[in-house]
């Protein structure tokens, strides 16, 4: 069954991110769906498949946008990783709003990853930009649908009677 949850959820994602996501950008910001469904999945279901679940979206996140591949495969390897560290250790109640938290969170080392990897590819980039002008708003929108999406994936895994690690 987690293979039919994740295999929905990657259709859903690679159809909806190119396509819908786009024309919902505020001011050039357009959330990010694979990250907050990683920190979603890390914490909800835990931090192996968090891990797992942010290598092979990240991987597939990499071959749609067709940006530096890999970069977002091994960023959101480990943050799924440390949303379910995260989920596991500190937050027994309030899995969803503890879950918006760590989706702006992990999406504010994402972009500091991908600073820092393009930085080293391409040269001088402007921190203060690629920071404060792009990465906050988008924490922010991505906390948000992070928040909404919570709600159709609990519903489908209980459709499909996968347990919530708590």
């Amino acid at each position: 069954m987690q293979i039919v949850f994740y295999g929905i959820w990657l259709i859903l994602l690679a159809v909806f991110q190119p396509t819908l996501v786009r024309e919902l950008a505020i001011w050039g910001i357009a959330p990010n769906l694979f990250l907050c469904f990683i920190v979603m999945t890390g914490f909800f279901r835990g931090k192996t498949e968090g891990a797992v679940c942010g290598m092979i979206f990240g991987l597939v996140y990499d071959l749609m946008i067709g940006r530096m591949i890999g970069v977002s495969s091994l960023s959101y390897l480990y943050i799924g990783f440390a949303a379910g560290f995260l989920s596991e250790r500190f937050f027994s109640g309030g899995k969803r709003l503890a879950g918006t938290v760590t989706v702006a969170a992990g999406t504010l080392a994402a972009a500091l990853i991908y600073y820092l990897a393009r930085l080293m590819v391409r040269g001088d980039i402007g921190f203060v930009t690629a920071i404060f002008r792009t990465a906050f708003p988008e924490a922010i929108y991505n906390a948000v649908v992070g928040f909404l999406l919570a709600f159709p994936m609990l519903w489908l895994m209980k459709l499909l009677r996968l347990k919530r690690i708590s």
